[in-house]
This record gives C-alpha cells, sequence and structure tokens, in this order.
C-alpha cells in the first residue's frame, strides 16, 4: 500500500490534479493555498487540495492512512484520498493545532478542542476553555492535559479534558 505525506505550497503543482475543498470558500474573496499530497517513496505529486481563507495564522497538515488532515485560518478539513470524501469545520477563532492520538484527531482552536475520527466525523467537542489557543501536552489515563491562554499574552493556564467526552475534569483555580 503506498504511503502519502503533504505540504502547504502557495501555488499549485501543474502535474498532478487539483481538487478545490469547501468550494463556497474559495468563492468569498478569500485566497487560495494549495495542500500538495506526494507519494513518500518517489515524491511523486498526487493531488493539489486547493483551500481558501482569509488568513493563514497558523496551519498545519498530515496524512494517516489515506486521510488527508488540514488545519488552516479558522478551518479543518479532511480529505479521503480513495473515496475522495471530504469533511469540512468552521471553528471558533482560529485553528491553532491539531494531535492524533488513539486514531482520533484533536483540533485545538482559540477557544476549545474538537475530537473528530480519523474521517473528519465529530465525536465531540468542548466547552470554550480559552481566549487565545489551547495547546495538548500529554493523553494520560482518560485524560487530556492542555495549557490555555485566558490573559494574553503569556497568561497560560493548565487545563484537564476527559478523553472519551471532552467535559472539563479540572480547570482553571
Amino acid at each position: 500500500m503506498p504511503r502519502y505525506f503533504s505540504t502547504f505550497r502557495e501555488t499549485s503543482d501543474e502535474s498532478s490534479e487539483t481538487v478545490v475543498i469547501h468550494s463556497n470558500l474559495i468563492e468569498h474573496n478569500s485566497r487560495s493555498r494549495f495542500v500538495l499530497v506526494k507519494e513518500e517513496e518517489t515524491y511523486t505529486p498526487i493531488l493539489n487540495l486547493d483551500i481558501g481563507s482569509q488568513s493563514f495564522c497558523f496551519q498545519d497538515t498530515q496524512v494517516i492512512n489515506d486521510t488527508v488532515l488540514i488545519g488552516w485560518g479558522d478551518y479543518f478539513a479532511t480529505f479521503n484520498l480513495v473515496t475522495r470524501k471530504q469533511t469540512f469545520h468552521s471553528l471558533d477563532g482560529y485553528f491553532g493545532n491539531f494531535r492524533v492520538f488513539d486514531n482520533k484527531v484533536f483540533v485545538c482552536s482559540a477557544e476549545d478542542v474538537t475530537c473528530l475520527s480519523i474521517e473528519g466525523e465529530v465525536i465531540w467537542k468542548s466547552e470554550p476553555i480559552a481566549i487565545d489557543g489551547v495547546v495538548i501536552n500529554s493523553f494520560e489515563n482518560e485524560t487530556i492535559y492542555c495549557s490555555c491562554e485566558w490573559d494574553p499574552p503569556g497568561g497560560w493556564q493548565p487545563f484537564q479534558l476527559d478523553f472519551l467526552t471532552g467535559k472539563t475534569k479540572k480547570g482553571i483555580s
């Protein structure tokens, strides 16, 4: 089975097919950016994913199995390379980062954490736990240990979420 990797680019790779992710976003005066997917062994370009956004403050992309995970601007999307199914999620505030753990994707926005299946289906979404960023530090014993920005700049506080439900275990004291 071939393995793939993905990377952000300012322009498309003309040698491979281009697919637009969430086309109505592209139409609203956003600028395009591309996620180029390549075959891992040969570096052969496979696909350009055309994404649009007003901003690209933080961005990240990764291929897990046959699914491309993409976070940028204030969105998170998945694209399955085999089925061509795509999911698209608008985030609260902005996209910050994501972590993959136990076959789940944990997407951190400016305010909360959303847990998705690898295919992009929402499993749970936490309540707002920050005002300017969430970072997941670790996963231990069904607990997600986070740092949450409450008083920018530098007002990071520890926070704990339940791994299975996203409910607050321990917040700011």
